[in-house]
């Protein structure tokens, strides 16, 4: 098992057939398209990788990335602190055809030297797997609104009748098109 920093390159098949786990810390100040998504570049995201061949003889990395990012509230533009969780599932192959016949739950990932850049692998996963939108919780976003719901405060059970039952927008068309 490797602990501390993590290296630059990496032989997925040669670790996946020695059963070697891979722990580490990735900052996000070293991942040039991830920053650029992000409020701001401080954080750091926790590696955890296995490497291990299955029954087919395939060489597997699984593993999980983990880390607390600094996106951009999409309702108040304040900063909003996201908890992130991605599992990394992936199976080692060299061409097309390998990467066809994998079952649904492995993303193929294609080496054909050897070794492989950690860093771009480990950014694209997390690029992959962040939200599309970032939130604060309603009760501690910044963005002057009381609540983001149409029903009365009460909920639906104060609803009235004739407030559901509005005039239709369109009835004056239905009288022109009568003559009235």
């Amino acid at each position: 098992m490797f602990n501390g920093q993590l290296p630059k390159h990496i032989s997925p098949r040669k670790l996946a057939y020695q059963s070697a786990e891979l722990q580490g810390v990735l900052p996000v100040a070293s991942c040039p398209r991830l920053k650029d998504m992000l409020a701001d570049d401080r954080a750091e995201i926790s590696v955890n990788l296995r490497f291990e061949v299955d029954e087919q003889r395939r060489p597997l990395v699984t593993g999980e990335l983990e880390a607390t990012l600094s996106m951009v509230c999409q309702r108040c533009l304040d900063v909003a602190e996201i908890q992130f969780v991605a599992c990394v599932n992936m199976a080692v192959v060299r061409n097309d055809e390998q990467a066809r016949n994998l079952p649904a739950n492995l993303d193929p990932l294609f080496v054909e030297d050897e070794a492989v850049e950690l860093l771009p692998l480990l950014e694209e996963e997390v690029i992959l797997n962040m939200p599309a939108f970032a939130y604060h919780e309603n009760d501690t976003c910044h963005s002057n609104q009381e609540t983001y719901s149409t029903l009365p405060e009460g909920g639906a059970d104060e609803l009235d009748v004739e407030d559901v039952q509005r005039p239709n927008p369109f009835s004056v068309l239905a009288g022109l098109k009568t003559g009235k």
